[in-house]
């Protein structure tokens, strides 16, 4: 099951967050090895002033950003939201297959939204990526910040 959107997939509860952080002006970004960017924000009116940068990839060919096995999509992501990646954190679905186990070291957390059979690859190489099944989709940035650093009160 997704959430679509003229023709466009998300995972399931990813609109519902990003409304979410758009009303609690959390700035976020767009990253997408695809060349869906446009289209994707052209579909979201109510959140896309809150997505302050963007990287598809189209963008990251023309100027020769690579892609896994590196983070460097999110990186470019961090430095257009002025911030540095250890300020950040990724969440995406994907994020634990493909990349090296130390890509998103960098970032303050990185969160893999999949299935729960999806515990394996990064994970267990010692990667920082937390795989979180995505019947538990965070709904909010406290949520995000629950899963990414649960120690803190």
């Amino acid at each position: 099951m997704r959430d679509n959107l003229a023709g466009l997939s998300f995972v399931d509860g990813a609109l519902p967050l990003l409304r979410s952080l758009a009303r609690e002006g959390i700035r976020t970004a767009l990253v997408t090895f695809s060349r869906s960017a446009p289209d994707m924000l052209a579909q979201l009116p109510e959140v896309s002033s809150s997505i302050v940068a963007t990287i598809d990839g189209t963008e990251a060919r023309n100027l020769g950003i690579s892609g896994r096995p590196q983070a460097n999509l999110f990186t470019t992501a961090a430095e257009r939201l002025h911030l540095d990646p250890s300020r950040c954190v990724v969440l995406g679905s994907q994020l634990h297959t493909g990349y090296l186990p130390d890509a998103f070291d960098p970032f303050a957390a990185a969160i893999n939204v999949g299935w729960s059979h999806d515990r394996h690859s990064t994970e267990a190489k010692g990667s920082k990526v937390l795989n979180v099944d995505r019947t538990r989709m965070p709904h909010s940035a406290a949520d995000i910040e629950g899963l990414a650093f649960p120690d803190v009160a």
